[in-house]
């Protein structure tokens, strides 16, 4: 039963990224950044969230995540 539990909860818990990693170079920059649906990548850039979709879509990614680039690495909290 224990084990049961264990292996729940380890299958429940949140996933956890090194964003500095994956947002390094666009950290205080004011731009939009198109991510992958896991949020590890940074597909394409725009100035605005339409142009890092279109930019996105260009590069054949069809379904962007969009997110403003961190604007420091203080600590950063995504929602879905």
């Amino acid at each position: 039963m224990v084990e049961l539990l264990e292996t729940t909860v380890k299958k429940n818990a949140p996933k956890t990224f090194d964003f500095q990693e994956v947002f390094g170079e666009y950290i205080g920059k004011h731009l939009y950044l198109a991510m992958n649906k896991e949020q590890s990548k940074v597909l394409a850039t725009g100035d605005t969230p339409l142009e890092a979709i279109e930019n996105a879509k260009e590069a054949g990614y069809k379904k962007p995540i969009i997110m403003l680039a961190p604007q420091n690495t203080d600590g950063y909290i995504l929602t879905l």
